[in-house]
């Protein structure tokens, strides 16, 4: 996803008619599709590297704490994806 989001961002930059281009754009179905999938991803990965930095210092390692840990991180992550994009 870089390449298309430097896109979007040179193109925001280059001029006022680029702004509002990539301004539509993202206010569309398609981009706030593709907005929710990356803050999507981004929190899975932020909330299963804490939820790995707790495994490192031995807390939630036996088998019923990692289960509970790792359904918290498939549950917080996409409702915390809603969220944000409810907010913005």
């Amino acid at each position: 996803m870089i390449p298309p989001l430097l896109y979007w961002l040179q193109l925001s930059v280059s001029s006022q008619v680029g702004f509002q281009s990539a301004f539509n754009w993202f206010n569309g179905i398609s981009g706030q599709v593709i907005l929710f999938l990356l803050l999507w991803v981004l929190l899975h990965h932020l909330f299963s590297g804490v939820r790995f930095l707790l495994i490192d210092i031995d807390q939630g390692v036996d088998k019923q704490s990692a289960r509970l840990s790792a359904w918290l991180v498939l549950l917080l992550a996409p409702c915390s994806s809603l969220l944000l994009m409810w907010l913005l």
